[in-house]
């Protein structure tokens, strides 16, 4: 597959922030209405723990989202190409909106969504943005969300959210645990 200049720039930076080992895997996902979307996936730990990174590459839009978890690729690869569409088609995604997912990995794992947030809260190092290209990219964060914990997010707000997280010790990283 040949990369834009952009594209290449994007693939780039995730190198440079987290310490990915061996190539990042690109792949186009289609979509029901004849538009598609590249995602990339790069593997962060070893065969013993697997944790991937999982990132949009936006079309034409200034965000691109991503996922740090011990998940299958491929099914989240599906997801966060989703909320790039959703973004770049639907409706702009920002700091602590929640999209509700029908993927049925997803659900089977006991969440029914993302929350989407900042990217130091899983990587501390990682920026807000980054000019690409002459073109600048801000960096969200997916992190999977319980029914459960939404409700929290709804009735208490999202720091009482990020707290309860904090004080579970919540590993962000590990995707199929009870919710």
């Amino acid at each position: 597959m040949d990369y834009t200049d952009f594209e290449k720039s994007l693939i780039a930076i995730f190198y440079r922030l987290l310490p990915i080992k061996g190539d990042i895997s690109v792949s186009k996902i289609d979509f029901q209405n004849g538009r598609s979307y590249l995602v990339g996936v790069g593997m962060l730990g070893d065969e013993s723990d697997p944790i991937k990174v999982v990132f949009s590459i936006p079309r034409k839009g200034g965000e691109s989202y991503f996922i740090i978890c011990d998940g299958d690729g491929s099914e989240l690869s599906r997801e966060i190409a989703g909320l790039q569409k959703h973004n770049e088609e639907i409706a702009r995604l920002f700091l602590h909106h929640t999209i509700p997912t029908e993927n049925a990995y997803v659900k089977n794992a006991g969440w029914s969504g993302y929350l989407i947030s900042l990217p130091n809260v899983t990587w501390t190092d990682f920026p807000r943005s980054a000019n690409l290209q002459e073109r600048e990219v801000k960096f969200w964060l997916a992190m999977p969300i319980s029914d459960a914990d939404r409700q929290i997010k709804i009735e208490l707000g999202v720091d009482a959210l990020m707290e309860k997280y904090q004080n579970e010790g919540r590993q962000l990283f590990t995707f199929n645990r009870p919710a």
